[in-house]
């Protein structure tokens, strides 16, 4: 497998390579730590500062020479594999044999029979065999020892005639040494039923992720199960922890020509998915308009409402719920509208889920995330099938390693944001040097015909 992959590297290497560019010109880098291959980098908020383009198209990859290497959206590229497409894999079964004790043993019933004096005169007995004791019992043991990881999902096969009907609760305890044992979850329900042609089954059990090593599986009424096997679904090894959620808060500045209007400038194009309010302390209550837009030169679009309150009643502070935004906006300006009118800005806070972008490290080290260009933009690289190619050759909890970023420095500065000049429009320069000759000529011409003498 790694020689696979290492070679998908190579080849993807080898075409990305081709064309060599010159440098581009970016303001600012952050050094990567992380190793060599296929990785991972998660933006922090001075990443995001440095960006000019929405799109977020001046941000790149470098290697040691300042060339740009394969890299894009984490979220375009590689998708990590859902929990629904892990395998089922079948686990040794057991049915426990009924535990000794009592095995109700036999009724003796006396009918005694006294004088009027009070010596006994007669004396029946009947004796009334016990039961005895049941062999069948109704828990099933799973030995789950051999799997190298955690589960979450046991699947049920049912054995049952095609006419039967099945309704049971199932509990299940979990052990290590087979000596003690917890509950994992509550009761779970299974249920087969086939009426009037339709069917409808329920022979999976959803577990908190577990690893005990044997399971014991029984039902709440004390019934037999019938089952005939058990799949469980095992999960990676390493859990895939999405990016965590971070705010950015920002000050506001009241408009001039409409009272409790306020509007915020953000620093950088950040994914704002949620947003907030926060007052100076005091009691407020008010009615909110959001809106949004990219720079000075759009519109304003609206972005949600809802009703402020931040209130302090009986010693604990009451506040509103945030407000969620139907899609995720990398605007920069925002205005907050009230009514009634609040007297002072309230600080606005933007909820963001940093994004994560996957590169390909070529070319020599150290590497670099570079961003901050007035011309630079990304190429798109055929990123997605390379990763394909490692997800299909690689195990089931493969995915690309996270790396670090290091303190930000200044690369090109101020430089690389500065539009460049316009050349010289050369063809017009020509064609006016031409227009201007021609026309002195034409001058000449006339004057010598001026000059000579009428024949």
């Amino acid at each position: 497998m790694i020689r696979t992959v290492r070679r998908s590297l190579g080849l993807f290497a080898l075409t990305a390579g081709i064309a060599i560019a010159a440098a581009p010109s970016l303001e600012w880098q952050w050094p990567i730590d992380g190793g060599n291959g296929v990785l991972q980098v998660e933006l922090d908020e001075s990443v995001y500062r440095h960006i000019q383009r929405d799109d977020l198209g001046d941000l790149m990859a470098l290697d040691a020479d300042g060339q740009p290497i394969p890299m894009g959206p984490l979220s375009q590229v590689w998708t990590p594999p859902s929990i629904r497409e892990l395998p089922m894999q079948p686990v040794p079964l057991f049915r426990l044999p009924a535990k000794t004790g009592d095995t109700g043993g036999d009724a003796v019933e006396l009918h005694i029979r006294r004088d009027d004096d009070g010596r006994l005169s007669a004396l029946d007995a009947s004796v009334t065999p016990g039961s005895g004791g049941n062999d069948a019992s109704s828990d099933i043991l799973l030995d789950l020892s051999a799997l190298k990881s955690s589960y979450d999902a046991l699947q049920l096969h049912l054995d049952l005639p095609d006419d039967a009907s099945f309704d049971a609760r199932l509990q299940i305890d979990g052990s290590d040494d087979l000596s003690h044992w917890r509950a994992v979850g509550g009761d779970h329900a299974l249920l087969y039923l086939k009426q009037n042609g339709f069917e409808l089954v329920r022979d999976r059990v959803s577990l908190p992720r577990v690893s005990h090593d044997y399971l014991r599986l029984h039902r709440a009424d004390g019934g037999s199960l019938p089952v005939d096997m058990i799949e469980v679904r095992t999960l990676p090894a390493v859990e895939v922890t999405p990016p965590q959620p971070r705010s950015l808060r920002l000050s506001g500045e009241a408009m001039d020509d409409e009272a409790g209007a306020f509007t915020y400038r953000s620093p950088g194009p950040f994914p704002v998915s949620r947003l907030d309010l926060e007052t100076s302390g005091d009691n407020a209550i008010s009615a909110v308009i959001i809106s949004s837009r990219s720079d000075d030169k759009q519109a304003w679009r609206e972005r949600g409402r809802f009703t402020l309150f931040d209130l302090e009643q009986s010693g604990a502070r009451l506040h509103n719920d945030s407000l969620m935004l139907r899609g995720d906006s990398r605007d920069r300006l925002w205005r907050v509208q009230t009514k009634p009118a609040l007297r002072t800005a309230p600080m606005l806070r933007l909820d963001y889920v940093p994004d994560r972008f996957v590169m390909l490290t070529q070319g020599p080290a150290p590497y670099r995330l570079a961003a901050g260009s007035a011309t630079a933009v990304r190429e798109n690289y055929p990123l997605p099938a390379l990763l394909s190619e490692i997800r299909r050759n690689s195990d089931a909890d493969w995915r690309p390693p996270l790396a670090k970023l290091g303190e930000g420095s200044a690369l090109a500065g101020n430089a690389a944001l500065e539009a460049p000049s316009k050349p010289l429009p050369t063809r017009q320069i020509v064609l006016w040097v031409i227009l201007i000759g021609a026309a002195f000529l034409l001058l000449l011409l006339v004057g010598r015909l001026l000059k000579q003498p009428p024949e």
